[in-house]
């Protein structure tokens, strides 16, 4: 796939989408679809400690990948993310779970982070937007980089979705063997 192609279908992943799962007390429900999925939070990174270790989805984790880990996306998801403080944007494939730190809504690789402008800080002010599902080009090279994607206006600040209790109530009776996430 040559770089700015959009990325590839690629079918939902075995593991590590199960209908729910907690951590930490918390019950976090996989949605069934990403499309329209748009987020704005806090961004974070994760290099060394899981460098090499599984993902949620099964595969290992690179720190030099454009890849990240999504509470609630299903996996695998492609998204592009925006530095909203910078307006530096790419896309990163969504393949493992977390964050868990209370606020942040996306780790991204550290790969991602120094794209992006945010490794030193650790953290950023983001914007997160589905675009497919698949991979990216070649996940280890800054092609996706796409300075284009910057916000020209002020962009509202928009919460995570919420899910009805009723419709918790009812996806939560479904029995599923939770993948064990990421801590």
């Amino acid at each position: 796939q040559a770089p700015g192609e959009g990325p590839r279908d690629e079918p939902r992943a075995r593991n590590g989408n199960p209908p729910f799962y907690e951590v930490a007390g918390r019950r976090y429900v996989v949605l069934e679809s990403a499309a329209g999925y748009v987020e704005q939070g806090i961004a974070s990174w994760y290099g060394t400690d899981f460098h090499g270790k599984q993902t949620a989805n099964g595969e290992l984790y690179n720190m030099d990948a454009l890849t990240a880990a999504h509470r609630t996306l299903p996996l695998p998801t492609i998204v592009r993310v925006t530095n909203l403080e910078n307006g530096r944007s790419l896309r990163v494939r969504v393949n493992d779970r977390g964050p868990y730190a209370r606020g942040r809504i996306i780790d991204v690789s550290r790969r991602a982070a120094d794209l992006l402008g945010f490794q030193k800080n650790g953290t950023a002010r983001v914007r997160v937007q589905y675009e497919g599902r698949g991979k990216v080009a070649d996940p280890t090279q800054s092609a996706d980089l796409d300075p284009a994607h910057a916000p020209s206006s002020p962009v509202r600040r928009r919460t995570s979705r919420r899910i009805p209790r009723s419709r918790l109530a009812s996806r939560c009776s479904a029995s599923a063997a939770a993948t064990e996430p990421r801590a």
